[in-house]
């Protein structure tokens, strides 16, 4: 896996990570009920607009394309990284949300050779 790959899985899971937190990270409780003002209002007439909209058509279809592309032969290994493991402690109830990030912090270099 290159540098680039990682850097996108990184970023990919920070941002399901940020995504989590925005939907779940927030306790919301009513504090007071709501009410309408009472109104007294005498109307006629008046008309709502109407509008004509024209959007445009989109089509999508797909073309075979030639292009140059390199021929890389490709060694694998296995190694470990160090990545983020975030907890999230919601107020009240301590509800708890664990998310976990593949590949940050991933810089090429062992787990063992950074501790």
């Amino acid at each position: 896996m290159n540098n680039i790959t990682s850097a996108f899985r990184t970023f990919g899971a920070f941002l399901s990570a940020l995504a989590l937190t925005t939907l779940a990270g927030c306790d919301i409780d009513q504090t007071a009920e709501g009410e309408l003002p009472d109104v007294d209002i005498e109307v006629s007439g008046g008309q709502m607009p109407e509008f004509d909209v024209e959007t445009a058509d989109i089509e999508v279809d797909k073309k075979k394309v030639t292009v140059d592309v390199p021929d890389v032969d490709v060694s694998m290994k296995v190694k470990s990284f160090n990545v983020p493991d975030v907890d999230i402690v919601m107020p009240d109830d301590n509800t708890e949300v664990e998310a976990e990030m593949d590949g940050a912090d991933n810089d090429g270099a062992d787990a063992d050779e950074r501790s």
